[in-house]
Order: C-alpha cells, then structure tokens, then sequence
C-alpha cells in the first residue's frame, strides 16, 4: 500500500495538536491521570516531545521518585541539550533519590503501565472510572451527539458538563477508530473541540501546573492583596512588577509605604518583600500570620551568606536593622517564599520550604523603558556598580581603559559607587562620566545612556545566587553587554556575552564596539526574551504561586507548637 505521505503526516500533527490541547484540559481542571495518559498518547505519535518528557519527569519527581525521573530527564536532554533548566532538573533529581521501589515497578518510567501507577500515586486513588459518572456523562454524551446542531447543545448545557467527559469522548472516540468508524470518530473529536474551546487554557499551564499541583483560589471575585516591603539594590523595581502583575491576573492591591500599621483588614493574602529589613514589618506579619492568615513573602537573596558583612551594608536600605535572625523569622512566619533567582529557589527547597521561582521583570507602566535617548556618535561603555563591587570591577580596570585608549569615539559612563569613577582617573574627564544614582522610577532612563553595559563579578557565593534582572532590563533598554560567568548570567545567556578571562574581556569589548551587526543582533536577541519578562506576562506565574499559598498544606512553626 502506498501512503501519502504529506497527507498522513499533518493527519499527525493535527492528533498531536488535539492531545496537546486535551492534556492542556485536563492540567487546568487538576485531572492529573487523565493528563498524564494523554501525554503516553502523545509520546507515542512523537516520542521526541520534549515538553511532554519534561511534564512526565516533574511528575515523578513531585511524587519522590528521583530515579525515574532522571531517566526521563536524561532522553529529553538528548533530544534538546540547549534548554537549561533540564539540566537544572537533572540536577535536582539526583539529589532526591527513590526512597524505596521505584514507582515505575520494574516498567520503564515512560511505559503506559508505569506511567499509570504514577498517576495512581499522585492521585492516591485506582484509575477504575466511576460508573456513575460515566452514565452522567454517556447521557449527555448521547444527547449532544443527536442534536441538529452538537456546537449549541453543548453551549447550553456547560453547567451539566462533567468534568470526565472529555475522558469519556476520549474513550468514545478510541472505539470508534478501532470498529472502523472514522466518521463516528471525527464527529466525537468535533464535539471534543467545541467542549474543549469553551475551556479555555493558559499557554503556560504545561509548564507549571504540573510541577506546582496548583489549587484554586479562595470562592471569591477579587482577592485583595496587601502589598509591603522594602526594596534593595538587588530589587529596586521588584515590587512596582509584583503589583502590576497581580493587577494584570485580576488583583485587587492595596500598597501603602509610608504609614504603618497599614490596615488589612478585609486583605485576603498579604505579599511581603525583604520584610526583614523592617522591624515594624515584621512585627506586623508576625501577628498577621500568628493568626493563621496567609503569608508570602519574596526575597531578593540568601542574606544568611551576607550577614552583617561592612563590604555589603550598603546595599540594604538605611533604615534597616536587618540581621540573620529577622531574615530566618520571615522565612518562617510565611507559607510561601519566592526568589528571582533558579538556584536559591531550588537551595531552599532543598531545606524543605515552600520555595519558588517568579524571575525578575519590568512593567510598561513605566513609560521610560520605552523613552528613547538621544542620539550620539559616542559608543558608551556603562559600569552601573554598587558598593560593595569595586574589587570585582578593578580586576578589569586595564581592559577598560585598553578599549578607552584604543578607540577614540568610546566613553566610560559611571553610575553608582562614586569609586569606580575614581579608578579611572587616569582618563580625561572628557572621555568619562559619572551619574549620580536616581530614584528607582528613573533607573530604566538611565540605562539607556550606556551602548554596552559591563558587569564584572566576584565568584563568590553571592554573585553566583543573585538572578538575571541587569541582563533582563539591558534587553529591555535594547543594549548589549559583556558579564563574569554567574549564575544569572549563564541562565539569561541572550543579548550580551560572557567573559571567562581578562582576555574575554578585551576580545569582546573590541568586537562590540567595532561591530555594529553584532551589536544589533544581540540587543534585537536581547529585546526579544525581555519582552517575555513584562508584567502581563508573568502575571500567571504569580497567580500561580499565590494559588499554591492556600494550598501549602505545611503547618507554620509556631502552629506546631515550637515557638
């Protein structure tokens, strides 16, 4: 038999599309057995799906089988070495082995029997459908199916749908292809389209809601936030984003800086940043969360390492009091924590908090990310440096002024620790600028005065847990720049270039400087992933991790009877 083979290859991809939206379906609707049967399915039309390998492997890690997961792991990144975060995984999954017989029970992890007792392990239940529930749902099933118009009898009956029928039209329609009724079948899929277009599902559901298992928010219209903290250098936008994209998943928030107590009376969930820098915050979120009330708090870094260090005093705010133990209070007064940062997430977890990921971003509201500066036929080199990082940036002082020397159009532009300038007095003051700090609502402008922005860095334990905010914001502002190999540095990796030696250095400030298609391709590079990072964007991972604050089901300290 001769097949077309055009033909039958976009009948595939258009199964694979129907799988993908159904798996989507089940996910949104907290259905992980049938999700996870669904995505079997689609492994066995494309057994190089990444995405769906990745699911599988959360899967199994979420349900403590590290072993079964990093086989699964392991062949998606085969299949895609490029995607960090597998190797993250990867990572993590070593360091959480089977605490017993494997899940998978002597099966490979991605065979359907194996993947079965997975489901049956998260959900804690026998996948034996119910028979009632497939009566309901044949019922009107059959009702639908005969009706003159099968798109309308379902919009008129959404509030009797099952949540099982698309598992029953899944079954339905299995049996049709297998009695030879491809026309049956077709129509069941239609019916499956028309129930599954009234349901609608976030692009992003794939990739948190299985690893988060997130639950649903409190029976209420608006969820009213009460938004506090206290922002450093680490984080001085952070929580102008946090706000924006809480309003954009449809929050209601009340911010309240300068007077305290705020009242949050009537407050539904309260979102607390750096909180330890504040003693009156934290007296307040003592009593907050003390009575039961939900807490999330969001930390710029692990300030165990810093401590009461003098080299790094000067990033916190002026009015802090901050010590180790307020910071480990406020880590255990919360439901939640959220860092910017992969690693510090994932260090956390590992010392058993409630710990997540919401990266760093920027908001539209703030118009001056978009203000152009004016034209120049300078090439600006930026140092934007706090205190605290004047070793790190005297080790490439002689590159610096190599380039300055090299290239009569270059000027250095200093912003933040007046001594960086003063390492450069060897340059003339017409070839070197300094910027005095500004109000963090000003920052994104004066980012915009610099062409290629350089981010020398210790390899210390700080640098290497601190996020990817300057490369974000650099591609926001569509510049380029050149940056030590840290942690945020290898995980943003896009619009700039990484400098392993003094060599690096050099090497890559001539190219930037000199080519001008380089510079374009790594700031349109750049612009293209910061576009992802805007608040409307993350809005649904933060919606996501404030869901994931109701359902924590991990007792505070003191509800423990500790204290």
């Amino acid at each position: 038999m001769v097949l077309d083979e055009p033909t039958d290859k976009l009948s595939s991809l258009t199964e694979l599309q129907r799988l993908r939206d159904l798996g989507r379906y089940y996910l949104h609707n907290d259905m992980v057995a049938q999700a996870l049967r669904t995505y079997t399915q689609i492994l066995e039309l494309d057994p190089n799906d990444v995405a769906t390998l990745v699911i599988i492997g959360d899967s199994y890690l979420m349900a403590g089988d590290g072993q079964a997961a990093a086989i699964v792991y392991q062949k998606a990144r085969e299949i895609d070495d490029q995607r960090k975060d597998i190797v993250q995984r990867l990572d993590l999954a070593s360091k959480n082995p089977s605490s017993g017989i494997s899940i998978a029970g002597g099966f490979p992890p991605l065979h359907p029997q194996a993947v079965n007792r997975l489901a049956e392990k998260i959900t804690g239940k026998s996948l034996a459908i119910d028979e009632e529930q497939v009566r309901r749902a044949a019922e009107l099933m059959e009702k639908t199916i005969h009706s003159e118009s099968p798109a309308s009898s379902v919009s008129e009956h959404l509030d009797e749908i099952d949540a099982l029928l698309p598992a029953i039209l899944e079954l339905n329609i299995r049996q049709a292809r297998t009695q030879g009724r491809p026309d049956l079948a077709n129509e069941l899929i239609e019916l499956q389209r028309s129930l599954l277009a009234a349901q609608p599902v976030s692009p992003d559901i794939d990739r948190i809601k299985i690893s988060n298992r997130v639950a649903s928010l409190p029976e209420k219209k608006v969820l009213k936030v009460v938004l506090v903290g206290e922002a450093s250098t680490y984080s001085p936008l952070r929580m102008s984003v946090i706000k924006a994209a809480l309003q954009k998943a449809g929050m209601a928030v009340e911010q309240n800086r300068e007077e305290l107590p705020i009242s949050w009376e009537g407050a539904d969930l309260v979102v607390a940043h750096n909180p330890h820098y504040n003693p009156d915050y934290m007296k307040a979120l003592a009593g907050w969360a003390g009575s039961g009330n939900p807490l999330l708090v969001d930390m710029d870094m692990d300030f165990r390492e810093m401590g009461m260090n003098m080299a790094n005093k000067s990033i916190l705010p002026a009015q802090t009091g901050m010590d180790t133990r307020s910071f480990v209070a406020a880590l255990q007064l919360a439901d939640v924590i959220t860092f910017p940062s992969t690693k510090l997430a994932l260090q956390f977890s590992h010392e058993g908090y409630q710990a997540y990921t919401v990266p760093d971003g920027w908001t539209e509201k703030n118009s001056l990310w978009r203000k152009k500066s004016a034209p120049s036929s300078r090439m600006n080199i930026g140092l934007f440096s706090e205190p605290g990082n004047l070793e790190a940036v005297a080790s490439i002082r002689r590159v610096v002024i190599r380039i300055l020397r090299e290239f009569p159009q270059s000027r250095l532009v200093v912003c933040g620790d007046p001594a960086v300038y003063q390492l450069f007095e060897s340059i003339p003051d017409t070839r070197r600028i300094y910027i005095p700090p500004s109000e963090p609502e000003d920052y994104p402008y004066l980012l915009a005065q610099a062409d290629i922005h350089l981010f020398p860095r210790l390899d210390d334990e700080t640098s290497k847990l601190e996020g990817d905010r300057r490369y974000m914001e650099i591609g926001v502002r569509q510049s380029t720049w050149i940056g030590s190999p840290t942690g945020g540095a290898e995980e943003w990796n896009t619009g700039g270039l990484i400098a392993r030696s003094p060599e690096d250095w050099y090497t890559h400030m001539k190219t930037l400087v000199q080519d001008t298609d380089c510079r374009t391709r790594l700031a349109e590079e750049g612009y293209e992933k910061a576009a992802e990072r805007e608040a409307e964007k993350l809005a649904v991972i933060w919606e996501a991790v404030i869901q994931k604050v109701f359902k924590t089901g991990q007792p505070k300290p003191f509800l423990r009877g500790e204290k």
